[in-house]
């Protein structure tokens, strides 16, 4: 069963919320963290500044004009004479294509960031989701751990009624009184992490950090039936992290063309011109052209050329990491579920059996009270344990999505 299933199966079978805390189904907490989450944030701010700098890369030539002015005045002997003044201005110009190299990198900027937003905004839904399972787990125990106090007083009045004919010791009475005490601490213990959850919660949709959230969801709402590897596997490629990865790459590789551009070969285009002391007028145009000893770019070309390297084999390494992470989450996704069914049917009821049994033979009078507690602790350990599993089979459906890139498919629904 994919995550968006069990979406729909949360969203028509929930548990009602407090009226004092408004409810977040765990779809509209993906939503949230997709949009308003730190990390998203971030992200789109460096987003909107890779857009603004990729309309406006900058100038293909690589330097400004230059202009030059020389004055002073002549005084030879015998001779009339006057002020004397040269004028030049000299342009630089790149001879191998800065302009596009400029544009290009610009462009690959943009479709890095904007690949980079996509990878967290993923990654915000995630972070939402789990924080979003583990306050359904933690209401889930709160609610367990509430009915277990209630069992417990129950216990405590049977052991007062047996104290009080006489058929037990008041250490009966004491064990009990410890007992609901306990309960009671659980309870609290569970309000903790509860508390815990709502706060990363807000945190990761964008919310005040005080916002009473209430999980709006089943906990055993997951089925039965995991995501196909090979349907798991199909968005590797196009994956945001593998296109941010490969988007970084090719980034880097047109920096490499910047910097080979920029450092490289350049003309000199000028014109002078200038008066005499004598009272004469002239211009020149001048031509400069670089001689093909040595490429002065080679050190930046090359220190560019590595980091490029580096980033494409970085790429490779994201994407093969990926198809490892789609394996194991997959065998996550089919071992939680065996966990929960083992639990449920192996543990889970046996131990409810023997609980029923033993209350309802230390009620007769037949049984002591260290069986029923013995029984009444097994089984309260193994349905926190079958909770916890049920959790874990949420969890391990957000990593497949995460990993297959489709978390975000229909969020907000």
């Amino acid at each position: 069963m994919s995550l968006g299933a069990a979406r729909s199966a949360e969203a028509s079978s929930s548990t009602e919320a407090p009226a004092t805390s408004p409810s977040i189904t765990l779809s509209r907490a993906i939503h949230e963290g997709a949009l308003r989450s730190p990390v998203v944030a971030e992200s789109s701010v460096a987003r909107t500044a890779a857009v603004a700098f990729a309309r406006e890369p900058g100038s293909s030539l690589p330097s400004a004009p230059q202009l030059t002015i020389l004055a002073g005045a002549r005084a030879p002997r015998g001779l009339p004479t006057g002020p004397e003044a040269v004028v030049s201005v000299q342009q630089e110009i790149a001879a191998r294509g800065l302009g596009s190299a400029r544009r290009r990198a610009a462009a690959w900027t943009a479709r890095t960031a904007e690949s980079e937003l996509e990878r967290a905004r993923l990654e915000g839904g995630a972070a939402a989701a789990l924080a979003w399972i583990d306050l359904l787990e933690a209401q889930s125990l709160v609610r367990l751990r509430s009915s277990g106090v209630e069992d417990a007083a129950k216990l405590a009045r049977l052991a007062e009624v047996r104290v009080a004919s006489g058929t037990a010791t008041a250490v009966e009475r004491s064990l009990a009184k410890a007992e609901v005490g306990n309960a009671e601490l659980a309870v609290l213990d569970g309000e903790g992490r509860a508390t815990e959850a709502r706060i990363a919660l807000a945190h990761a949709t964008g919310q005040p950090l005080d916002r009473a959230f209430f999980a709006d969801g089943v906990l055993d709402g997951a089925g039965d039936v995991p995501t196909d590897e090979r349907l798991a596997s199909r968005g590797v490629g196009d994956h945001p992290a593998v296109r941010a990865a490969d988007g970084r790459a090719a980034q880097s590789a047109a920096e490499a063309s910047v910097a080979r551009a920029s450092a490289g070969p350049s003309f000199m285009l000028g014109a002078t011109a200038w008066r005499e002391g004598s009272g004469d007028r002239a211009a020149a145009l001048t031509l400069t052209v670089p001689l093909p000893f040595f490429d002065p770019a080679r050190y930046d070309t090359a220190r560019q050329a590595a980091i490029a390297a580096a980033a494409s084999g970085h790429a490779s390494r994201v994407r093969a990491e990926l198809e490892r992470e789609v394996h194991l989450a997959v065998h996550d996704s089919k071992h939680a579920r065996e966990v929960r069914a083992q639990l449920r049917d192996g543990v889970v009821k046996p131990l409810g059996s023997a609980l029923g049994t033993a209350m309802t033979a230390y009620a007769a009078g037949t049984n002591d009270l260290g069986v029923v507690l013995l029984a009444r602790r097994s089984a309260l350990a193994a349905e926190e344990r079958l909770v916890v599993a049920m959790a874990d089979v949420w969890r391990a459906d957000v990593r497949v999505s995460v990993v297959a890139g489709t978390l975000l498919h229909g969020a907000g629904r």
